[in-house]
Parts: structure tokens; sequence; C-alpha cells
């Protein structure tokens, strides 16, 4: 199976990146919206995790 985790600014696609069944079970594996899950993404994209904190941004697991 393949997966992409998208990501988007402002309501529009900003990036999409391949992923691997373990990095989108670590993403899917807690709770959306935590800082737990903002950690996981930025270890992930090399982001800060407070890129994902901000209310502009929204992201999600393709698969």
């Amino acid at each position: 199976m393949h997966y992409k985790l998208i990501i988007f600014e402002n309501h529009t696609k900003s990036t999409s990146l391949d992923i691997t069944p373990e990095q989108a079970r670590q993403i899917l594996g807690v709770t959306d919206y935590t800082p737990e899950q903002y950690e996981i993404l930025a270890e992930i994209t090399n982001c800060p995790a407070s890129y994902f904190m901000d209310d502009l941004v929204d992201y999600y697991v393709d698969f």
C-alpha cells in the first residue's frame, strides 16, 4: 500500500510527501491534533512542531 502525508496551508494543498507504512502508523496511532502527533509530524517533515499547531495548517494521511 502507498501512503502520503498531505499538508494544507490556508485551505490549499501545499505539500505531499511519500511516507512509509511505519510513519503512517505512527501518525495515525496517536490522538489527532495533539503535541505528541505534532512531534511525530515534525520528525517526518523536518518542520518545527509549532508549524502544525497553526490554525491555518491541516494535514491527513492518504492511502
